[in-house]
């Protein structure tokens, strides 16, 4: 058995954009806005620090270069492992 709708029944475009609209969300993850790497675009190197700030490193999902297709959770706990390691053998 299933339930009631989720949106109302759309008489015409107009009504079904609006209800989309007002009732659509976004699954995306925001990540990947300080990009890790060794080239002029990257903002932290390789081992997580910034570059050209000394002593500030950024240990989480936003220094991915690529993001996966499937949640970050994992690869997010993955790089605050590798980070807390980097930070403390520095």
């Amino acid at each position: 058995m299933t339930g009631e709708p989720i949106l109302p029944a759309a008489a015409d475009d107009t009504t079904l954009e609006q209800a989309v609209r007002t009732s659509a969300i976004s699954i995306n993850h925001p990540a990947g806005t300080c990009r890790a790497g060794v080239d002029d675009a990257s903002v932290v190197d390789p081992t997580l620090r910034v570059h050209g700030v000394t002593g500030l490193h950024v240990v989480d999902s936003s220094v991915m270069p690529t993001l996966p297709r499937g949640n970050i959770h994992a690869p997010s706990i993955m790089i605050g492992e590798r980070g807390a390691h980097l930070i403390a053998d520095a």
